[in-house]
């Protein structure tokens, strides 16, 4: 479980005039800090698309295919192939973006970070960082989660073939990958390391049921 919010308060002190005012101070708006408009490379550190692990699933899954019998892939394989990375980089950046926003909200990130920040790369944080406020985190997540569903369900029709368990897969694979700490917050439940192996067969069972005979 990650740690409950810390308790954060801004102080602001004014030096005593001596004598009271003659009427109510003037109203003062106070707008949080934002960043000028976000950068990039800012959306890229959100979307840690350093971390490539679950992006090897290609390479699995064309490794087996000879062995299977399926022969030289063709133009709908490779199209398939290329739809469901582009569904993998968007449901993961998602799924990551949700994190952030999670950690940044119960202040665990803060806790982490605040006091090794050079170490741990605050950069990789740009909630923290200040690079992206909350709000433009939430709309490249629901973006990225949109443009997943949409990259994947084109796979699904491109897909020389299509078993029911296959389809079955890549749906709930689609439904769970963003709910790690968001939603259903699955890995808030003890079973952090089952979940994120779960989704490395995830990314490769469906596609490689989608190309067997």
């Amino acid at each position: 479980m990650k740690p409950s919010a810390p308790t954060s308060a801004v102080a602001v002190a004014e030096p005593g005039v001596g004598h009271a005012p003659a009427g109510p101070p003037p109203a003062v708006a106070f707008h949080p800090a934002r960043p000028a408009r976000p950068r990039p490379t800012a959306y890229l550190r959100l979307a840690k698309l350093g971390m490539v692990d679950y992006y090897l699933s290609l390479i699995v899954v064309v490794s087996l295919l000879p062995a299977s019998g399926a022969g030289v892939l063709g133009a709908s394989s490779w199209a398939t192939l290329a739809a469901f990375l582009l569904g993998e980089l968007c449901l993961v950046g998602a799924a990551v973006a949700y994190d952030d926003i999670t950690g940044y909200r119960d202040g665990s990130d803060a806790a982490n970070y605040g006091t090794d920040a050079a170490v741990r790369r605050l950069a990789r944080k740009p909630l923290l960082a200040g690079t992206l406020t909350e709000a433009d985190a939430l709309r490249f997540a629901r973006a990225a989660l949109a443009a997943g569903v949409l990259c994947w369900t084109a796979a699904l029709a491109l897909a020389p073939h299509r078993p029911l368990w296959a389809v079955l897969g890549v749906a709930a694979a689609g439904l769970l990958v963003p709910q790690y700490s968001w939603g259903l917050r699955l890995g808030y439940h003890g079973l952090q390391e089952v979940f994120l192996a779960a989704v490395g067969w995830a990314f490769v069972l469906p596609l490689y049921g989608e190309h067997l005979r």
